[in-house]
């Protein structure tokens, strides 16, 4: 958990509670990054989750958040006019 609070010595900007509004696919998505972290050619998108997860289902869990958090890469790489990785 200290590293998605600790800043890397590379970042070059952070993103918080940051909305966003882009078109992508012919098709506009929109919502509010919970946490970005900018670098020279990258970005680490954190996306905090208050779900009670059982003891064993924590990748199940993720599994079902995967859809979103590929938007949100994709909506970063378009904003900053990068290349997905």
């Amino acid at each position: 958990v200290r590293a998605v609070f600790e800043r890397r010595a590379d970042a070059a900007g952070l993103w918080r509670e940051r909305p966003f509004a882009v078109r992508l696919g012919g098709r506009l998505v929109q919502g509010r990054f919970d946490r970005v972290v900018l670098g020279d050619g990258w970005a680490s998108v954190i996306d905090f989750k208050t779900d009670r997860v059982p003891d064993g289902d924590v990748a199940r869990y993720a599994e079902g958040y995967r859809a979103q958090i590929e938007l949100y890469r994709a909506a970063v790489a378009a904003m900053r006019g990068t290349e997905l990785e």
